[in-house]
């Protein structure tokens, strides 16, 4: 309790300020990561796969789940090409933030 005239936080203010500045900061950085998936990333996973000629027709950055990929992945690349009998194919390409790289699904 405090007394009238006392300033400051009490050490349980300041814990809880700091509790949520830190969920704000993650909520922030797992939502900014999205943003630094490059379509190169999701080039180079397809033309590993076999992908001739690739080249990116669709990025999604919000919902990929609802694109096939799983809940650890954050974008959803759409990527055509030639595959090895030279037919065209299109295949998805998720991708994840931060360290995670990317899966064709």
């Amino acid at each position: 309790m405090r007394r009238s005239g006392m300033q400051g936080f009490t050490l349980l203010e300041l814990a809880v300020a700091l509790a949520i500045a830190s969920v704000l900061v993650t909520v922030a950085l797992v939502c900014a990561g999205r943003f630094f998936v490059e379509d190169n990333d999701a080039l180079r996973t397809a033309s590993s796969n076999g992908l001739i000629e690739a080249r990116v027709t669709e990025r999604h950055n919000f919902f990929a789940g609802s694109r096939g990929c799983t809940r650890g992945d954050a974008v959803a690349f759409t990527v055509t090409g030639l595959d090895a009998r030279g037919e065209t194919t299109e295949m998805t390409v998720c991708c994840g933030t931060w360290f995670k790289g990317c899966t064709v699904r």
